[in-house]
């Protein structure tokens, strides 16, 4: 509806109550307003498509994570060795940064008894992953009450794989044993 239809509309209702011209103005600030509206109608489409690409890219920019853990299991003669690690991996801004934390805790258990392996004045034992190592020390003596030895760490730089072995070493009086740890579950 254009203008003039808007002003003959209103016009013709007019004539009848004897006021024209008044009228002719009222058509015209009711022409306006609906122009008006129609404009701001096409300003809330342009703000909306804005909001709705912002959303888009705020969306895009979200970090994804994935959550790990692998536990990785090996024995010898006379030791059980457990190693889990935990960790989380995010990649941000589509991906170009990258940042990850895992936390392990490596178990090692004597097979034999508490007495046997109080015999012994020292047990000493390493591991090795592609993201690191550790290790550590122990006094053997008469108040030994367990049989399993705990070592715990953590690390926010390289990342142990799913897919590797861990080489482990114990040491005990002229004792000797190295055992391969494995991940069990590879999902």
């Amino acid at each position: 509806m254009d203008r003039g239809q808007i002003i003959e509309m209103y016009t013709i209702k007019v004539e009848g109550w004897g006021c024209k011209h008044l009228y002719k103005e009222v058509a015209m600030r009711i022409y306006f307003q609906k122009l008006l509206f129609k404009k701001g109608c096409v300003r809330l489409k342009k703000l909306f498509s804005l909001l709705t690409l912002l959303l888009l890219l705020v969306s895009c920019s979200k970090s994804e994570s994935n959550h790990y853990k692998y536990i990785f299991l090996g024995e010898s003669e006379h030791w059980k060795a457990r190693y889990t690690v935990e960790g989380k991996e995010v990649w941000e801004e589509g991906g170009t940064t990258y940042s990850h934390n895992e936390s392990y805790e490596f178990l090692i258990e004597y097979k034999g008894t508490l007495d046997k392996l109080a015999t012994f004045d020292e047990l000493e034992y390493s591991f090795e992953t592609t993201a690191g190592g550790g290790g550590g020390t122990r006094t053997l003596d008469n108040l030994l009450q367990d049989l399993h030895f705990t070592h715990r760490g953590s690390s926010n730089g390289a990342k142990v794989s799913k897919d590797e072995t861990i080489e482990v070493t114990v040491k005990w009086g002229n004792n000797k044993e190295k055992i391969k740890l494995v991940n069990r579950n590879k999902s």
